[in-house]
């Protein structure tokens, strides 16, 4: 075990690092990385190795046991004195913690948290940082409600809080960069346009014009990305049966 706190650090920074690599599979470093998490003193260090552990469980959406997995660890870290350590368990609720069971390969059921009702849990924290990563954590796990209002609401959160602080500095996951809030909640709404509601989709493509603040730069560099490569209008499973019913799929089994 490495003694000088910050060779730690970057050693838990490149772990993130690895995790985007062309060719590199990301699952074969979690349980090393969890169990240097389980150890580790240095606050900082810590947040490091949550930042990465997110980094990568980010890239294995399939793999429901690792995601189930990191959620445990955030929620064994959010009582944490460091709201550096804090901030990090939140993010990583608020995009791999599942709202409905898993189930494994074998069928079995995994032990599922609320999710919400912890995230929530932060909206009173003493500390302003904890209490804006709490409410960003909330926003972004309601994007992928199933519930078209749920998801509205998420976007229309996300809006007002990068209205009331978009000047506030919001680090990019296992990077040295940052980005400002505002261009932070445009490029997560931006993905919403494409939703299978309507209603989110106008929703969304109104606020995102109303987001006056974004840089020039990353507009362009956000809508080339998220919005120009999937410009096709999505539809949602009960509109796609109803085209089936009308083409004559269903009866004459045509495709």
């Amino acid at each position: 075990m490495e003694n000088d706190p910050s060779v730690r650090l970057k050693i838990a920074s490149l772990l993130g690092l690895l995790s985007k690599t062309a060719g590199f599979s990301p699952d074969c470093i979690m349980d090393d990385a969890i169990n240097i998490l389980q150890n580790e003193k240095s606050h900082q260090v810590l947040a490091q190795l949550l930042d990465s552990l997110l980094a990568t469980g980010t890239r294995l959406p399939e793999n429901q046991a690792i995601q189930m997995g990191l959620v445990d660890v955030a929620c064994k870290h959010l009582t944490d004195t460091s709201h550096g350590v804090r901030n990090k368990c939140l993010q990583l609720l608020g995009n791999l913690g599942s709202l409905e069971k898993s189930v494994t390969k074998d069928g079995e059921g995994l032990a599922v948290r609320d999710v919400q009702k912890m995230i929530g849990d932060y909206f009173s924290d003493q500390d302003p940082r904890v209490r804006t990563a709490a409410i960003k954590a909330m926003a972004c796990k309601l994007l992928s409600d199933d519930y078209e209002q749920g998801r509205s609401a998420a976007v229309q959160l996300i809006w007002v809080v990068s209205q009331l602080y978009p000047e506030s500095v919001v680090p990019i996951p296992s990077s040295n960069e940052e980005i400002r809030l505002v261009g932070d909640a445009f490029g997560k709404i931006c993905p919403m346009v494409n939703d299978g509601s309507w209603v989110v989709r106008v929703q969304a493509a109104k606020l995102l014009g109303s987001m006056e603040q974004v840089s020039s730069h990353f507009l362009e560099q956000t809508l080339d990305k998220k919005l120009m490569s999937d410009l096709r209008r999505k539809c949602t499973a009960h509109e796609h049966a109803k085209e089936l019913y009308r083409s004559g799929e269903f009866s004459s089994g045509r495709k």
